[in-house]
C-alpha cells in the first residue's frame, strides 16, 4: 500500500508540474539553463491576428487555430474583467496574448533566445505585458482557456503591484484562483499535508518555489488557499484594498497589516492552526494504510462472529432432534452467493 500511495503521489504531482505554468516576474528569473538559441519552425505567413481594442486584448495565432481562438475571445474579457475587480485595477494596459504551438515558438518568430523550459505551456511577460499560451499535442480549446486566465492573472498582478515587490506565493496563488484550478485531488493532498505538519512557511515561498516536485505541488496548493482565505476572511475586496496600500507607499506585508489589523506571521498562524485542526481527522481517514487496516480489522471480526454463530448453530442442531429444520439459503447463503 505505501508503494502504491508512493507512486500515485508521483504521478499527480508531474501531471500538476507539466501541466502548470511559468510565469517571469523580473529579468532573470528563469534560469539561465533555459536560455538557448531558438530556430524558426513557423512561418510568418501562418500567423493571423485578432484584434480586441476595446477589451485591450490583441491575439497573435496560428491561423487553423481560429476556432480555439474565437471561444477564448468570448471568454477572454471576462476573464480579465474578473481578474482586474479583485485587484481593484481601473485602467489596465493593452495585452498581447500569443498562441502557438510551444511557448518557445515565440522566441523563435521574434529572433530571439529561448526562455522557457520545453515543457512549459504558459508563460508571463511582465515587462512586455504579453502572455504565451501552448495549444500543440493534445491541448484542448478549454486547456488554451484554463492557461490564458492563470498568466492573465500574472500580468494582472504585476500591474497592480507596480514597482513594489510582491511574493512568489501571492502571484502564484492568485493565479490559481483565477484561473479555477483547484481539484478535489489538490485538496486531499493539501488536507493531509496540514495534518501531518507538512507545510512550508510562507517565508521560504517568497522568491521561488522548491524544485523537488512534491514541494512545489504542495507550494502552489497552499499558496493558493492562503491567499482565497485571506479573501474570504477580510472580505472580496481585500485584495483591491491591499493594492491600493501599496499604491500609496506600503510595502506588501505593511499592506496586508494595514488592512488586516494583524500582521502577516500572525495571519499566517491563524491559517494554519485553522486548516490543520480542520483536516486532521480527515486526514487520518483519508491514509490509505488506514484504511487497509481497518478493512482488515473488520473483516476479521466479522469471520469471528459468523464463525461463532455457526458454531452456535450447530450446537442448537445437535441439541434439537426435531424434523422440521430445513435449511433456508435465504439466511444462510454460501460463500460467492
Amino acid at each position: 500500500m505505501g508503494l502504491r500511495r508512493v507512486v500515485a503521489a508521483i504521478l499527480f504531482s508531474m501531471v500538476l508540474v507539466f501541466s502548470g505554468n511559468v510565469s517571469v516576474f523580473d529579468k532573470g528569473a528563469l534560469a539561465q539553463d533555459w536560455v538557448a538559441s531558438a530556430q524558426a519552425q513557423i512561418p510568418p505567413e501562418q500567423m493571423t491576428t485578432k484584434a480586441m481594442p476595446a477589451d485591450g486584448l490583441t491575439f497573435h495565432f496560428l491561423k487553423r487555430y481560429s476556432p480555439a481562438i474565437e471561444k477564448l475571445a468570448e471568454e477572454a474579457p471576462a476573464l480579465r474583467e474578473r481578474a482586474h475587480q479583485n485587484l481593484g485595477l481601473v485602467d489596465p494596459a493593452p495585452i498581447d496574448v500569443w498562441i502557438l504551438p510551444k511557448v518557445s515558438d515565440y522566441y523563435a518568430l521574434r529572433g530571439e533566445p529561448n526562455r522557457a523550459p520545453e515543457w512549459a505551456v504558459g508563460l508571463s511577460l511582465s515587462g512586455r505585458s504579453t502572455i504565451i499560451v501552448a495549444h500543440g499535442g493534445q491541448r484542448t480549446p478549454d486547456d488554451v482557456m484554463f492557461t490564458y486566465a492563470h498568466e492573465l492573472a500574472h500580468v494582472a498582478v504585476d500591474h497592480a503591484r507596480g514597482d513594489v515587490p510582491v511574493p512568489r506565493w501571492f502571484h502564484e496563488g492568485f493565479a490559481v484562483m483565477m484561473a479555477q484550478e483547484w481539484t478535489p485531488e489538490r485538496s486531499e493532498k493539501l488536507s493531509q499535508a496540514a495534518a501531518r505538519g507538512q507545510l512550508q512557511p510562507f517565508s521560504k515561498l517568497t522568491r521561488t518555489f522548491p524544485s523537488h516536485q512534491m514541494s512545489v505541488s504542495l507550494a502552489y496548493d497552499q499558496s493558493f488557499h492562503f491567499v482565497r482565505w485571506m479573501q474570504d476572511k477580510y472580505g472580496a475586496d481585500f485584495w483591491a484594498r491591499v493594492m491600493r496600500q501599496m499604491e500609496g507607499g506600503a510595502d506588501f506585508d505593511g499592506a496586508i497589516r494595514a488592512e488586516a489589523g494583524i500582521t502577516l506571521p500572525e495571519i499566517e498562524s491563524q491559517w494554519h492552526e485553522q486548516l490543520s485542526s480542520s483536516t486532521n481527522r480527515w486526514s487520518i481517514l483519508a491514509d490509505e494504510t488506514i484504511i487497509f487496516f481497518g478493512v482488515s480489522l473488520l473483516f476479521i471480526l466479522a469471520y469471528i462472529r459468523a464463525r461463532s454463530r455457526r458454531r452456535r448453530q450447530l450446537a442448537s442442531m445437535e441439541d434439537d432432534n426435531s424434523d422440521e429444520w430445513r435449511y433456508d439459503p435465504a439466511r444462510y447463503p454460501l460463500p460467492g452467493d
